[in-house]
């Protein structure tokens, strides 16, 4: 289990082989999540108290499932970033392809969206970090579950300077979580890359 980060504040120095968590412990590797929760939570606590909004986003796939069944999966993701990542806000885009643009997702009403107990849908997400002027932390499950556009990311960074962090969560995977400063990752193409490389399909419900 690895834990990734930015930059170590507290002796600063840039990390080049690790990218460590900040204001999370590092140092011993945990053997489940039973341990690693807690700790992941702390750093969003932490964030919290330094006056970030934790904002969360659920993304799912146009597969073929039923409407019902939509339904549940973005419920269980929308559950999961209330649970584990704290999120206060949550935004869903109830039927996108990560490899789509976040300003043409959701462009049309969903009914779906009526039924989910979300603040909206990307479009809103968009409109709301342009009316902020405190510091959010945008929370995904999985890279893709935000986009594997690097490009968006970029753009989302430049245009919104309330967005500050970056968090995504691979519990589902590997266990990893990953808190990106926006200010570095827009800068670093290895971290960027990270949004591209989509090795394996996860369940982003569970």
């Amino acid at each position: 289990m690895n834990f990734l980060l930015a930059k170590e504040k507290r002796s600063q120095r840039v990390t080049r082989e690790l990218y460590i968590l900040e204001d999370i412990y590092y140092d011993d590797l945990v053997d489940s999540i039973c341990t690693y929760l807690p700790r992941y939570q702390d750093s969003i606590k932490n964030l919290q108290k330094k006056g970030y909004e934790i904002v969360g986003y659920a993304r799912k796939s146009p597969t073929n499932e039923d409407a019902e069944t939509r339904k549940k999966l973005l419920k269980s993701m929308i559950s999961n970033l209330k649970e584990r990542s704290l999120a206060t806000r949550i935004y869903a885009s109830p039927c996108s392809w990560a490899s789509s643009p976040l300003e043409s997702r959701d462009l049309r009403p969903q009914v779906i969206m009526n039924n989910l107990s979300v603040d909206g849908n990307t479009q809103d997400l968009l409109t709301y970090l342009k009316s902020v002027s405190h510091d959010v932390c945008l929370v995904a499950i999985d890279f893709a579950g935000l986009t594997t556009r690097s490009q968006d990311i970029i753009k989302l960074v430049e245009t919104n300077p309330s967005l500050k962090k970056i968090a995504i969560e691979t519990f589902a995977q590997c266990n990893e979580l990953f808190i990106f400063n926006t200010e570095e990752l827009v800068q670093n193409n290895d971290l960027l890359r990270k949004f591209e490389d989509r090795n394996c399909l996860i369940q982003r419900s569970k």
